[in-house]
């Protein structure tokens, strides 16, 4: 193999990285919103068990709360908890915001769920507005 073959090689591989690798990146943020799905599923469950034993719902996650972890499990989102959206009797919020790398997640950055007159109800959007419209929101939402 000469010189020039092998530079060419070199440059038709250094080009198929630089054309791939934003949309590896972009499955890899995809794949991780799962550690957020996780999350939320563990905080929608325990507040159930919080509200089946008091008045309302949790207002936090620390231990006085629901006495689970601020991050999620793989550590790429920060969570939190509002229970008071419209009445901590009967409503909540759960959010959960992209930190690192997953922060390039642009339009998916803040997940969150609701809880509230007895349905719950997936958010998503760049900020925490939580504002994607419902096409953007079920694509944020989807495995």
């Amino acid at each position: 193999m000469t010189l020039i073959e092998l530079c060419v090689v070199m440059l038709l591989v250094g080009l198929l990285l630089v054309l791939a690798l934003p949309s590896w990146q972009q499955q890899v943020r995809r794949a991780r919103r799962a550690d957020a799905f996780a999350a939320l599923a563990q905080i929608e469950l325990a507040q159930s068990r919080w509200r089946s034993r008091h008045a309302e719902h949790a207002g936090s996650l620390g231990a006085d709360g629901l006495a689970l972890p601020t991050r999620s499990p793989a550590g790429h989102y920060a969570l939190a908890l509002d229970a008071g959206i419209d009445d901590p009797a009967s409503a909540f919020r759960a959010t959960a915001s992209a930190l690192g790398d997953q922060a390039g997640d642009t339009d998916c950055r803040w997940l969150a769920i609701e809880y509230a007159a007895g349905a719950l109800r997936p958010r998503s959007g760049p900020d925490a507005r939580l504002d994607n419209d419902a096409a953007r929101n079920r694509d944020c939402w989807r495995p």
